[in-house]
């Protein structure tokens, strides 16, 4: 790369960076939209370049032997491809969105939450609905951290390979139901 090449990408970083910081720290689902907007405009998911939805994000390949699925630009696109009916389903949905889609490492309730809401697809208690999720053999999402000690603490998770292979499966179901093969 040349010195020309690095010096347009510092640049792009810059003016990225600034029009970020208007927006704070406390309105991150705002950048989240507007970074997933900016990746699905040119066919990023993550920082390692383009991959399809519903693949590991390493070279292995497929999560588990699930087959990849489509890409989607928005989280209500996925959550109309999947058709979530239950609010543990809603919650692991949007969840696969962040941990998947966006190849986020884990994702707040919070976060989750307010992205629903956003949909119009708002759960009655979030927590109630991954404690669902949890408690489900095998479990869909795992809890991986909690900060603060009351009920209204901020609590982390991540979705196992049991969720994971879930939404991928509603998904493959949907896709080849469209292309006229029954799956059930």
């Amino acid at each position: 790369m040349s010195g020309g090449e690095l010096d347009k990408e510092l640049e792009a970083m810059a003016a990225l960076s600034k029009a970020m910081v208007a927006f704070g720290d406390d309105d991150h689902l705002a950048i989240q939209r507007i970074l997933t907007w900016f990746n699905s405009k040119y066919g990023f998911t993550g920082a390692k370049g383009p991959r399809a939805v519903g693949t590991t994000g390493t070279d292995e390949g497929p999560a588990d032997g699930v087959a990849p699925t489509r890409g989607f630009a928005t989280a209500a696109d996925l959550y109309d491809a999947v058709g979530p009916e239950m609010e543990y389903e809603k919650a692991i949905t949007v969840g696969y969105w962040f941990q998947v889609c966006n190849a986020q490492e884990n994702f707040t309730a919070q976060d989750v939450n307010g992205t629903l809401k956003h949909m119009g697809h708002g759960v009655g208690n979030i927590t109630d609905a991954f404690n669902s999720a949890k408690d489900r053999k095998p479990a869909l999402v795992m809890q991986t951290q909690k900060s603060g000690t009351s009920k209204q603490a901020r609590k982390i998770y991540k979705l196992t390979t049991a969720g994971i292979r879930w939404v991928e499966g509603r998904l493959q179901g949907k896709i080849d139901s469209v292309m006229g093969n029954e799956v059930e």
